[in-house]
């Protein structure tokens, strides 16, 4: 018994066989007509041991996938079991029946999302479960850095050269430098622009 008969038209054969490597890669087993209907054989007939043997339906939903008969009877068939686990691969109106069922949609996704959306579609992996927005409650303002070590240094040293002037003399540049180192420790946020 495979777990998952792939449906689908031969227009999607390329989403349907990456779909099957998923399926799997994922540790499920799956039948698609590519792989599985051998040359010779009543299709009609595997087509209906496929849909009695397989736990889950997998409808490849495309607009080609609706106008198709031999798809159309596949889902109803699968359908009246109640066991569809479909994947839009190409935006395409789903019939109003089909309508509550929900499906995966990768047709707008990248290979990585596309692939992540597939594996929890068939129940192989649990989707992470996180709050959709965030915390909804109250917002709290980031905590406060400490001011920047080089900045800090940087307005020291631009104080300490402001108040040097040429010509001074050792002893009249040593109070300087003094007085400015203490201006600037007194500055709580060591604002340059004095």
């Amino acid at each position: 018994m495979d777990d998952i008969f792939v449906s689908y038209t031969e227009k999607d054969v390329a989403w349907a066989t990456w779909i099957g490597e998923v399926i799997e890669a994922a540790g499920r087993t799956c039948a698609l007509q590519e792989w599985d209907s051998l040359p010779g054989g009543n299709f009609v007939v595997w087509i209906n041991e496929q849909l009695s043997r397989a736990r889950w339906v997998m409808p490849v939903y495309s607009p080609a996938y609706f106008t198709s008969k031999w798809c159309t009877t596949e889902w109803t068939s699968a359908m009246a079991r109640a066991e569809l686990l479909p994947v839009m691969v190409e935006p395409c109106t789903v019939p109003a029946v089909l309508s509550a069922i929900t499906y995966a949609n990768i047709s707008a996704a990248d290979e990585t999302t596309a692939r992540e959306n597939l594996i929890y579609a068939i129940r192989a992996q649990s989707p992470p479960r996180k709050a959709k927005f965030g915390f909804p409650g109250k917002k709290t303002a980031p905590p406060q850095q400490a001011p920047d070590e080089k900045a800090v240094v940087g307005a020291r040293w631009a104080k300490i050269a402001g108040a040097l002037t040429v010509g001074m003399t050792l002893p009249e540049a040593r109070t300087a430098t003094i007085a400015a180192v203490t201006a600037s420790d007194d500055d709580d946020d060591f604002d340059d622009s004095d």
